[in-house]
C-alpha cells in the first residue's frame, strides 16, 4: 500500500538533495529582449558582485527571436539560481519587471537591465542600504562620480525613483516604478557589449503613462492615460490632415473630414498596438484583421464625428473649429469600443 508523503519527508529529501543550498535574499529581477549574448556575462558579473549573499537570477523575456530564453533555461539545468520567465504574447518593461517580482518569495528585490549598462558592482552597497533599513535604493549617475555617458555612479543613492542605474529595495515598500532600459540615452557601447540601447521615443512615452498613472494613484489606469495620449497626438493628425485635404488637395469640407478622420483612425490603431495594447499586440495577419475591425467598430463614432462636424461647420462656419469637435467625439468613443472589440 502506497503510504502519503509528508511535508517533513520532503523536507528532508530537499535537504539531501543540496545541503548546501541557501533561499535566496535577494532576486535580481533581469527584463530582456534579444540579449542572448549578455544574459551570461552578466550572471557571471553578478556573482562575482553578490559573492557571499544568496541571490536568484530571474530573467523575464519577452519570446526575444534571437533566443534568449533558450540560452537563459540552459544556464537554469548549470546553475541553481537561474530562473527563466518566458512570456508568449506578453510584451512591455513593467508588466516583465511586475511578473518578476511576484515570481520570487526573496525578501530584497533588485531590477537591473540585461544589456550590462549598469554597474553591477554597486548591488552588494544597495542590498546592504537595503538590509539597513532604507525601503528604496536607487544607483544614479548624477550623484559622486557618476556620469550619463558611463554606468551607475559608484555611490548608492536611497532616493525617490530616477536617475538611471539599478533599482532595490526591500520587498515590504512597493518597488519603483520601473524607468526605461538604457538610463542615459544613447552612448557609447563599452567592450564587451553586445547590443545597442533600447532606449527609443516609444518607451519614453510608456514611462510617462507610468508616471502619470502613479501621480493619480492608479485612479486613472495606465491603459486609459496611453490610449488618451495616443488620442491627443491622434487629433494633431486629423488637423493637419484636415488642412492637407482641404488646403492642398482641394477637397470640400465633408470629403476632408472624411479623409482626415481614416488617415487618424489608422494611425491611432498603429501607436495604441504599440503602446497602449503592447501586451496584446496584434502582429502579422491578426495586425490587418484588426485593423478591419477597428475600421468597422470605429465606423459609428466616424459618422457621429462627421455628421456633428458638418452641422457645426453649418451653422458656424468655423472649418478648423469643427474638426476639432468632430475628432474630439472619435478619441472618447474609440477608447470605449476598441478596448472590448479590437484588443481582446
Amino acid at each position: 500500500m502506497t503510504r502519503p508523503v509528508t511535508i517533513d519527508q520532503i523536507d528532508s529529501a530537499a535537504a539531501a538533495t543540496d545541503q548546501g543550498w541557501r533561499p535566496p535574499q535577494l532576486a535580481v529581477i533581469v527584463p530582456s529582449f534579444n540579449e542572448r549574448d549578455n544574459v551570461g556575462l552578466l550572471y557571471d558579473r553578478l556573482t562575482t558582485a553578490l559573492a557571499g549573499i544568496p541571490f536568484e537570477f530571474i530573467v523575464v523575456d519577452d519570446n526575444s527571436p534571437d533566443g534568449t530564453a533558450g540560452v537563459v533555461k540552459d544556464m537554469a539545468r548549470r546553475f541553481p539560481n537561474v530562473r527563466c520567465i518566458h512570456r508568449i504574447g506578453r510584451r512591455g518593461l513593467s508588466s516583465a519587471v511586475v511578473e518578476g517580482v511576484a515570481s520570487s518569495a526573496a525578501p530584497y528585490l533588485a531590477v537591473i537591465d540585461a544589456d550590462l549598462q549598469h554597474d553591477e558592482s554597486i548591488l552588494s552597497q544597495m542590498f546592504a542600504r537595503a538590509a539597513a533599513g532604507d525601503d528604496i535604493v536607487v544607483g544614479t549617475r548624477y550623484a559622486g562620480d557618476g556620469t550619463a555617458g558611463g554606468g551607475g555612479a559608484p555611490p548608492p543613492a536611497a532616493a525617490p525613483p530616477g536617475g538611471g542605474g539599478p533599482r532595490g529595495g526591500r520587498r515590504a515598500a512597493p518597488p519603483p516604478p520601473p524607468r526605461p532600459p538604457g538610463g542615459g540615452g544613447p552612448r557609447r557601447r563599452p567592450a564587451g557589449r553586445a547590443r545597442e540601447s533600447k532606449m527609443n521615443p516609444l518607451v519614453v512615452i510608456q514611462f510617462l503613462g507610468l508616471l502619470l498613472s502613479k501621480f493619480t494613484r492608479g485612479v486613472l489606469p495606465t491603459s486609459f492615460l496611453l490610449f488618451s495620449m495616443v488620442g491627443g497626438s491622434g487629433i494633431f493628425v486629423h488637423m493637419a490632415s484636415l488642412w492637407l485635404a482641404g488646403d492642398v488637395f482641394g477637397f470640400n469640407f465633408t470629403n476632408s473630414q472624411l479623409f482626415a478622420t481614416l488617415v487618424a483612425m489608422t494611425t491611432n490603431f498603429v501607436l495604441n498596438n504599440e503602446l497602449t495594447y503592447s501586451d496584446k499586440k496584434l502582429r502579422g495577419t491578426r495586425f490587418w484583421t484588426g485593423l478591419l475591425s477597428f475600421y468597422a467598430v470605429c465606423s459609428l463614432g466616424m459618422l457621429a464625428n462627421i455628421s456633428v462636424a458638418v452641422q457645426l461647420f453649418n451653422e458656424t462656419g468655423g472649418f478648423l473649429l469643427a474638426g476639432f469637435v468632430g475628432a474630439l467625439m472619435s478619441v472618447v468613443f474609440n477608447y470605449s469600443v476598441t478596448r472590448v472589440f479590437t484588443w481582446r
